[in-house]
């Protein structure tokens, strides 16, 4: 007898078999050569980017990496750190001190009012105690000292303090989760206040950097005001992160083209909310401007956007007050 699966009238009903071991094109696409699982591959990448960013200070250093700081040095570093610090940890670019201590703490202070303090915010840190933009970057592009300092850039003292509307009928705003880095998107954005890179007549002027991460695909875009070094350029560029200068006359190509790679196929559903994320601690000269402006990107190239909540981060750790 035939049965109609042969004469090809209904689908066969096939065995499935084991998934193929390799890769697919997405894959291979995703993939970073240089943030290899293999301790030793990764340990010398660190030691690489601390290196580049020695180079930043003391441009005169013309010595081979494997001279300027032994990868064991940096291990040794690497394994002071404990994974629950919650301090920013940074390069030491001390050339007296790096040798010894690779790594250093860095401190954060935010300036959102303390609940429970009289609503009062703490006390403003002074530009020339703010870690450099550079400094921060170059940890940025770094595997595994990105991971620890993105999750340490973002807090709950937006909710805490109750400047903001937490949502209505116990949903959380959404809007809110992203800039508390606690939204089910994957997607938290913040704007953090560090020292300028560049010359401001020998005074010391701090400045925002604008972050959005897509923690699933481990996309980061930080839109700064100036350009990098090409040293920090390449290492974005290997680490597949963005970097924008709104400052430059491509910036409104660029922070476009940047949204749409961190944000994927999110870019359409989010644009609005990652928008009203940045408005919660940032504002335009005049509000009512707000509610015409379509999308982050658009905001984030306004010139009278200015940042009425900072998070500054600060060079050296934050001593913790006495209880």
């Amino acid at each position: 007898m035939r049965l109609a699966a042969d004469c090809g009238l209904i689908e066969p009903s096939l065995t499935e078999g084991m998934k193929s071991d390799r890769k697919t094109v997405a894959q291979y696409l995703d993939s970073n050569p240089f943030d290899s699982a293999e301790p030793d591959i990764r340990t010398k990448y660190i030691r690489d980017r601390l290196c580049d960013s020695l180079r930043e200070y003391y441009p005169d250093i013309t010595a081979d990496n494997d001279d300027v700081m032994p990868v064991s040095v940096v291990q040794r570093g690497l394994d002071e750190i404990a994974e629950d610090d919650p301090a920013l940890i940074v390069f030491n670019n001390n050339s007296d001190q790096c040798h010894q201590t690779p790594f250093q703490k860095a401190g954060d202070i935010d300036m959102v009012p303390v609940a429970g303090n009289d609503n009062q915010s703490p006390a403003k840190p002074s530009a020339k105690k703010l870690l450099s933009q550079k400094a921060l970057l170059a940890t940025l592009a770094t595997p595994g000292l990105r991971q620890h300092n993105l999750t340490r850039l973002w807090n709950t003292a937006l909710s805490d303090s109750g400047v903001v509307n937490p949502g209505q009928d116990g949903m959380v705003d959404e809007s809110l989760a992203m800039a508390e880095n606690r939204s089910e998107s994957g997607i938290a954005v913040t704007t953090v206040m560090v020292r300028s890179d560049h010359d401001n007549k020998g005074q010391a002027k701090e400045q925002s950097l604008q972050l959005v991460w897509n923690k699933a695909l481990d996309r980061l875009l930080v839109a700064g005001q100036g350009q990098i070094s090409k040293s920090l350029k390449r290492s974005f560029d290997e680490a597949r992160l963005v970097y924008v200068d709104l400052t430059a006359e491509r910036a409104e190509k660029e922070i476009q083209s940047g949204f749409d790679f961190v944000l994927s196929s999110q870019m359409k559903t989010l644009s609005y909310q990652v928008k009203e994320a940045f408005l919660m601690r940032n504002r335009l000269d005049k509000a009512e401007d707000e509610s015409e402006i379509g999308n982050a990107a658009a905001l984030l190239l306004r010139k009278d956007l200015k940042c009425y909540l900072p998070h500054y981060i600060t060079e050296q750790a934050v001593k913790p007050k006495a209880a």
